[in-house]
């Protein structure tokens, strides 16, 4: 077989171009237990080099902002037995409403974000509701401005530096287009709207598109080497019938376009992928991460036997299982199957699936010390694999 490459940019690549390698990268996609605990990209990207891992740098994100000429208005109304949270958008276009319940664990206090994970189950009313609401969005969802690319190019060549300096794969986005569709009107709506509401449904996404594509020609513009497309929420809540009508074209096109740049895409997606396999790797993605040996109803034989050649399979390891909640012969066991099923000759690169992750109010000290020992348990045991494999 090939030796190793000498830089683990060069590693990543490799893996991703499927070339032959004695013992896959392991690099961790998501670790944002770590994170909390980091001052920067670069104290979490040394913090990562130190366990002698992979690590792939991440350019920073594009802020979400709203238009000057948007009025918001948030306030307190009457939900019933329970107070709701409403916040009102007041665009030149028409105005668009949400209303939450509070609850215990909501972290936003008296306000709504725009997109986020913790307004879903608590929503009464999502912003987004029917066709009438369409002028409205397109008034909030606008493409960066000059200001936000200028100050994302600088940090961006900021970023770009550390990571010449280490030799180190660089990746951006993400772009969501099922999260931010389900964000919008909500996972019940978003799973049969393409049924019951089709032209509705065509607005939507067409709105969703042209602003997620402004934000990646700005992403792309950085020249990094990994372009990453997270849709978590495709595979579970659709058909591969409804997916194939609504969403392939959309992908086929973006990845089209991130290779006219010069850039690979990985594609995200954890559960429920099997039935999507195919399609997705005809789309023509080059890394797929989310394949767990545990969750997620993935056929690990078959995934290898689709993508093999054409597609680099990313994960083998059970974040939290293994990692966040397991012992030390669970991480022995994992990466000995992980090793045992994906390591072949090349295409695989080793991480944990979906997140290495303990949000910080619940994570005390004596849970990320057995984190992080599991951590560096799983980097010890795969540098001596890949070692006596000649790297």
């Amino acid at each position: 077989m090939n030796s190793h490459p000498r830089s683990h940019r060069e590693r990543i690549l490799a893996a991703i171009a499927g070339e032959p390698m004695s013992c896959p990268p392991l690099s961790f996609f998501h670790f944002k237990s770590l994170r909390l605990r980091c001052r920067s990209e670069e104290d979490y990207i040394t913090r990562q080099l130190s366990l002698g891992t992979d690590p792939i740098v991440s350019l920073p994100s594009l802020p979400v902002t709203l238009p000057n000429d948007v009025n918001v208005l948030v306030d307190e109304v009457s939900g019933g037995r329970v107070p709701l949270l409403r916040k009102q958008y007041v665009t030149r276009r028409g105005t668009l409403t949400t209303t939450v319940v509070p609850s215990p664990g909501w972290p936003h206090g008296a306000d709504i974000p725009l997109f986020s994970d913790f307004s879903m189950p608590r929503a009464r009313k999502f912003l987004i509701t029917s066709e009438a609401d369409i002028p409205a969005l397109e008034c909030l969802l606008q493409p960066p401005t000059p200001k936000e690319i200028s100050a994302f190019r600088e940090a961006s060549r900021q970023v770009q530096q550390f990571a010449d300096l280490h030799r180190l794969a660089v990746k951006a986005g993400y772009t969501r287009l099922p999260e931010t569709l389900c964000l919008l009107c909500g996972f019940e709506r978003f799973a049969v709207m393409g049924i019951d509401s089709p032209t509705f449904f065509e607005q939507l996404i067409s709105v969703v598109v042209r602003w997620l594509r402004a934000r990646m020609d700005v992403y792309l513009s950085a020249a990094p080497d990994i372009f990453v497309k997270g849709e978590w929420y495709g595979t579970p809540f659709l058909s591969p019938t409804l997916y194939e009508r609504y969403f392939l074209k959309v992908l086929r096109d973006d990845v089209a376009t991130i290779h006219a740049a010069g850039t690979r895409v990985c594609y995200i997606a954890t559960s429920n992928v099997m039935p999507f396999l195919r399609m997705l790797r005809d789309a023509g993605i080059d890394l797929l991460f989310g394949v767990d040996p545990i969750q997620g109803r993935w056929d690990l034989a078959e995934t290898l036997k689709v993508c093999r050649g054409r597609v680099c399979v990313c994960g083998g390891i059970n974040g939290y299982l293994s990692l966040v909640n397991g012992s030390e012969a669970d991480v022995t066991t994992a990466i000995d199957e992980a090793l045992s099923m994906l390591a072949s000759n090349g295409g695989v690169i080793l991480s944990p699936v979906d997140d290495v992750r303990i949000d910080s109010e619940d994570c005390s000290n004596e849970i990320w010390a057995r984190i992080w020992h599991n951590v560096t348990h799983l980097a010890r045991l795969w540098r001596a694999i890949d070692g006596q494999l000649g790297r």
